[in-house]
This record gives structure tokens, C-alpha cells and sequence, in this order.
């Protein structure tokens, strides 16, 4: 069976609910309830719950997600990762945190962009200087 095709774990299901929803009270208790921080999205796309929160900018929900075991270098089916979607959207304090936890500064997406490049193309100055730090 395909990973799009595959049914996730009720507490998992939940969890990538809690995470667009912002309940984080909700998603911490469900990982301490066994639900898997590294849960993917059964569209066929790839993204995890670490991916929906850096898109949302919802900074409780990462850090939640990481100190649960998150792993901040996972990819979706087209290279993205959550510090390509945190630099693109402009979430300067997402990034800062990936970084503190060991994200992959220099990882490049399916079309070859990388953080830094995302980050001077939207004109993001604050990650600019992180990432270059």
C-alpha cells in the first residue's frame, strides 16, 4: 500500500488536526498519548506536522513538536523541509528555533532553492542575517 493511501493512527490523525487548529495544549497532550511527531499527511504530498506548523507560523506547536522528537530535516516528496517553508513565508522566530535544534541550513528544495535564496528573494532581512551568521 502507497503512503497516500495509507490510514493514520487515530491519535495521529488528531494530532495533524490540533497543529492547523493551533490547540497547542491539545497537541502536547496527544504526543504524550503516543501520537507521532514526525506524523506525514496522507495526501501524497509529504508534509508532516512540523511542515503544517512552520506554513501556519505557529511558533508553540514547533517547539512542542521538537522537544517530542520532531525531526527538523525531513522532506516532502518535493525537497521541502520546515525551515524552507518557515524562510519563505517570513517566520523569523520558526527559523531561529529550527536552527537551535540542528535544522539543515544549507538544504536545497526540487527546484534548487535553499533557505538563504528564499530568504533574499522574499526580502526577509532578519532570516537573511540568521542564516548567515
Amino acid at each position: 500500500m502507497s503512503d497516500a493511501c495509507q490510514i493514520l493512527p487515530v491519535a495521529d490523525r488528531l494530532l495533524l488536526l490540533a497543529v492547523r487548529a493551533d490547540l497547542p495544549k491539545t497537541v502536547a497532550a496527544l504526543l504524550s498519548e503516543g501520537a507521532d511527531s514526525n506524523v506525514v499527511m496522507s495526501t501524497g504530498e509529504g508534509y508532516n506536522a512540523l511542515m503544517l506548523t512552520a506554513w501556519d507560523g505557529k511558533l508553540e506547536n514547533a517547539k512542542i513538536l521538537i522537544e517530542s522528537g520532531a525531526d527538523v530535516n525531513v522532506k516532502n516528496l518535493h525537497g521541502g523541509t520546515a525551515l524552507l517553508i518557515a524562510t519563505q513565508k517570513g517566520f523569523t522566530e520558526i527559523v531561529k528555533l529550527l536552527l537551535q535544534h540542528g535544522v539543515n541550513p544549507d538544504v536545497a528544495d526540487a527546484d534548487g532553492d535553499t533557505p538563504l535564496s528564499l530568504a533574499k528573494q522574499f526580502g526577509h532581512a532578519e532570516i537573511i542575517k540568521l542564516l548567515t551568521q
